[in-house]
């Protein structure tokens, strides 16, 4: 979430966007004039193939969702709702530090991350989208 926030500063509040894919819109964190990120490993996610991942990186490939689990929505601002959720660990059961919880570790707009407890999981995607529509739909007015 730092990474994101540090690259949102730098782009008038946006977060990572414009990549062919989420994924390739998060890979923007790194790259050869800005490391956002600073370990290149941390594109994988928290169960993504970290190996495979540097070497995509580092020969210019795109990341896709055999490397990494993040699950990610570009186009969001740093200034949206504080409850829009804009990447989430896809594997269940993961912290962001790699501890075993129950739930999915979740980045939330405002910069805070929490751990989504798996019986809420299904209701939590459901508000997500609402409020995802909801917060482009009030962009576009």
């Amino acid at each position: 979430m730092s990474a994101l926030r540090s690259y949102a500063a730098d782009h008038d509040g946006f977060y990572p966007k414009g990549g062919e894919t989420a994924l390739e819109s998060l890979q923007l964190l790194y790259n050869k004039t800005n490391d956002y990120i600073g370990e290149v490993s941390l594109l994988a996610g928290i169960s993504g193939d970290i190996n495979e991942n540097e070497r995509r990186i580092k020969m210019g490939l795109p990341i896709d969702e055999k490397v990494s689990s993040w699950i990610y929505f570009p186009g969001f601002r740093v200034d949206d709702n504080g409850k829009l959720a804009i990447i989430w660990e896809r594997q269940e059961g993961i912290r962001f530090n790699g501890l075993f919880a129950n739930g999915h570790a979740v980045g939330f707009a405002d910069g805070h991350h929490e751990q989504v407890p798996q019986a809420h999981w299904g209701e939590f995607l459901k508000q997500q989208e609402a409020l995802r529509q909801a917060t482009l739909t009030k962009r576009k007015n």
